[in-house]
């Protein structure tokens, strides 16, 4: 076999595994680009159970182990932050009827609506610590819980860089978390 030979093989070689990884990043990519997704409100019990495990999906292919924990680790925070407002809703059930919504259940289920990402005009969409500031002002009339409530969830999602799945290209700042 001829010098120039090797290097042949090499280059096409090469190629075709660049061209293969250019098709599986073809084929993850829009499930990179998902609206994301909140979970229920964790169990008010004293025992949590571990996250439930998933079965295999395509876009587990682009996934490491610190993006499947990140996700862990997402969801459970946000579950918490669900079920902080469900409970202040318990103990402040005249702040829902200011939001004209129909039930607690319904205020917390808008704020946790992945469509909205924590982004309502009635707080001039301010969120995180600004959101939790409003709910905190003395001169505030609106709902205080889904000020709070919006202004927790939000400071969660936005340490995740508004996401809830993560992939290998991802990359998470820890100053924010």
């Amino acid at each position: 076999m001829a010098e120039g030979d090797g290097k042949d093989a090499a280059s096409g070689s090469r190629r075709t595994a660049l061209k293969r990884l250019t098709l599986l990043l073809a084929t993850l990519g829009p499930a990179c680009t998902t609206t994301p997704n909140y979970p229920p409100a964790a169990p008010s019990t004293g025992k949590r159970p571990a996250p439930p495990e998933q079965g295999f999906r395509a876009a587990d292919v682009a996934k490491s182990d610190i993006d499947v924990a990140a996700e862990a680790h997402a969801r459970e925070s946000l579950a918490s932050a669900r079920l902080v407002m469900e409970k202040l809703y318990r103990r402040n059930p005249r702040e829902w009827h200011k939001g004209g919504v129909a039930s607690a259940d319904g205020a917390v289920a808008k704020a946790y609506d992945p469509h909205r990402r924590f982004s309502f005009p009635e707080l001039d969409n301010v969120r995180g610590s600004e959101a939790i500031v409003l709910a905190l002002r003395p001169d505030y009339r609106g709902d205080r819980v889904f000020a709070f409530g919006v202004g927790l969830g939000s400071m969660i999602f936005l340490a995740y860089n508004g996401k809830t799945d993560f992939y290998i290209t991802d990359s998470l700042d820890a100053q924010k978390l």
